[in-house]
């Protein structure tokens, strides 16, 4: 068993790790390319684009991994598809409507038009997540390594092709359409293998199975929309409250230390943890237990991750002026911090899947409602008092360890078969 995960960690890593490899490599040509304020541009359209993907599936792609029925797992993956079409038209008109006062509300006015472009983005990123855990359920890791060079290839190629001729438009142009592209690329590729490989399971849906399936899978995919859709906008609070202290620059800086930061996570942390859910999720069908499993799998990120971090933490404002130039060492002070949190996120992610697996929706809830409710709580001191940037970090940086140090206690509490919190019964 050990070595059969570790293999497939790797099919997913070798993949993940070379676009991890082609996005930052490619970053200090596009710092020398685009602006702080471009990036600033990009990185509010992530953040928007990232809170409505949370939205546009109703997480019934978290659910395509539980069905013991291939024909029922499929029927959830066309479920993802129109369900996030349908979220996308509604944006669309939205959007069409309100995007002027949108902008503006963000104190971002050079976003507006950008607005009529994350409805495509919502469903190409619904989409991707709904055929990934497809594949990785056929334990098709390989292909979706593969999905995720293509997509970074895209998205760097169109990047640095735009940035490169200076070609005229809005804020971060050729950022944004490089986001857009690298999804569309890797939908079709991994679409098109997946329709390859599994034509008699992947075939048109009966509306009345989809409809038995919706229902059965509501109240997960429900708790999960709310909780991620939390979660997702306690990761992008900190855009807004940056740009309220500061300016568009500020808020490019932290996009490129955040991207920078969520390295690591994408590399190792998501990888182990996707292959970690799939083995979790046979090995509690089998036993209604995986307790060993987790342990094994937290102790490896521990060592993996505390020396990557902690040289982080000291060497990134050197590390951002050597690579982005001189004009991004604050972005580097910034990743300082936020590396100390992400160590906690990092270790957490992997093995953050017993409360799904065990499906303990109330506890999903409480979790992310009180660290998005934290990060306003920490957010308002700032703004009211007007700390510094720098202090604003720190702060947030505490509040994900202590936050995630209980997610890890409470999911091996499930993970060794004992009762929910509250009394809610097993499952």
């Amino acid at each position: 068993m050990n070595l059969s995960f570790a293999k497939d960690v790797l099919k997913l890593t070798s993949g993940t790790g070379l676009a991890q490899l082609l996005m930052i490599g490619v970053l200090p040509i596009l710092t020398r390319l685009y602006s702080p304020s471009d990036f600033g541009a990009l990185s509010l359209f992530v953040a928007i684009s990232s809170v409505f993907s949370v939205i546009a599936t109703l997480k019934f792609d978290a659910a395509i991994m539980l069905p013991a029925s291939e024909r029922h797992a499929a029927d959830l993956v066309w479920l993802v598809i129109i369900v996030a079409a349908s979220t996308s038209g509604l944006l669309l008109l939205v959007a069409l409507v309100a995007r002027e006062p949108i902008a503006v509300a963000l104190g971002y006015p050079g976003i507006e038009n950008w607005l009529l472009v994350v409805p495509l983005g919502v469903f190409l990123t619904g989409t991707f997540h709904g055929l990934i855990y497809w594949a990785m359920r056929r334990e098709r890791f390989a292909d979706v390594g593969k999905s995720v060079v293509l997509k970074a290839a895209s998205n760097v190629g169109t990047a640095t092709t735009m940035g490169a001729v200076k070609m005229p438009g809005l804020p971060g142009t050729g950022l944004i359409v490089g986001q857009i592209m690298g999804y569309l690329v890797s939908v079709l590729a991994i679409g098109w293998g997946v329709a390859r490989q599994d034509r008699a399971l992947i075939k048109r849906p009966q509306p009345k199975r989809l409809i038995v399936l919706a229902r059965k899978y509501f109240r997960l995919g429900g708790t999960l929309t709310v909780s991620h859709a939390a979660a997702a906008w306690y990761i992008k609070i900190p855009l807004f409250i940056i740009g309220a202290l500061s300016n568009a620059a500020a808020i490019g800086f932290f996009g490129l230390a955040d991207r920078v930061t969520q390295a690591p996570m994408s590399l190792i942390s998501k990888a182990v943890g996707d292959v970690y859910r799939q083995r979790a999720t046979v090995q509690y069908r089998e036993s209604s237990r995986f307790d060993d499993l987790m342990r094994q799998t937290l102790l490896r990120t521990v060592l993996i991750g505390a020396p990557i971090y902690l040289l982080g933490v000291f060497l990134a404002p050197t590390v951002f002026g050597l690579l982005f130039g001189a004009d991004w060492i604050e972005a580097g002070q910034y990743a300082s911090v936020m590396l100390v949190g992400g160590f906690f996120a990092f270790i957490a992610t992997p093995v953050d899947k017993a409360p799904i697996i065990r499906h303990d929706y109330r506890y999903i809830f409480v979790w992310h409602m009180t660290f998005l409710a934290s990060h306003v709580l920490i957010g308002g001191i700032t703004l009211w008092f007007g700390l510094e940037v720098l202090t604003y970090l720190w702060l947030a940086a505490a509040l994900r360890g202590v936050m995630h140090t209980f997610d890890i206690a409470y999911g091996y509490r499930l993970a060794k078969g004992k009762p929910m919190i509250g009394g809610a019964a097993t499952t």
